[in-house]
């Protein structure tokens, strides 16, 4: 039995089409608490600065199904302006998934796309640094991802991130274009909470 859909559209306010795919492998299912969402349906009713989406996104969960739908609204922002989509605790978070993915990979191809993917969060995570070593509290807009912060301050500390980035065998600047490796199969398994990775 199909999940019923949401009857309220939510807001994003996005910069790029990445930043949307990145989204929607973070963004935890609002009925069952799991994930990751899928795109289900699309509806070209205007396209962004990239041309490569539309405006309205329906998706499902790939645990338990239900639907949600994202009205977006693409936005310009300096190159060094963090995500409003996504906070810096998920996009750590996604960094492990991706680094993850970089030794389990069946081809270099594979392998190599996860380490950009994986470049580019940390990329998007250091945005939101100022000038000290520690990033502010609003850099955490989910309560989980708060809580995070403030149990393990040490995991977001710029060295920390940057000692991350200098690991990896891209980089950070190799995957700020969009690639045409990201695949529907490339997300990680729905059975595990994939996305509380900290």
């Amino acid at each position: 039995m199909q999940a019923p859909a949401s009857t309220m559209a939510e807001l994003l306010r996005v910069h790029l089409a990445r930043e949307l795919k990145f989204f929607l492998e973070v963004m935890p299912c609002a009925r069952c608490g799991r994930g990751p969402l899928a795109v289900r349906a699309a509806r070209a009713a205007g396209k962004g600065p990239t041309d490569e989406l539309p405006v309205s996104v329906r998706t499902h969960c790939r645990s338990c199904n239900a639907q949600r739908t994202f009205h977006v609204e693409w936005i310009k922002r300096a190159a060094d302006q963090p995500s409003e989509v996504v906070d810096l605790a998920q996009w750590v978070g996604l960094y492990f998934l991706y680094a993850d993915q970089i030794g389990k990979a069946q081809t270099p191809g594979e392998s190599r796309a996860a380490a950009r993917r994986a470049a580019q969060c940390l990329a998007e995570a250091l945005k939101f640094y100022g000038p000290d070593e520690m990033p502010p509290e609003s850099a955490f807009r989910k309560e989980q991802s708060l809580a995070a912060f403030r149990n393990n301050p040490a995991n977001f500390a710029r060295t920390r991130l940057r000692d991350l980035q200098a690991m990896l065998p891209v980089a950070a600047d190799a995957g700020q274009a969009e690639q045409s490796d990201d695949k529907p199969d490339d997300r990680p398994d729905a059975r595990k909470a994939w996305w509380k990775l900290w």
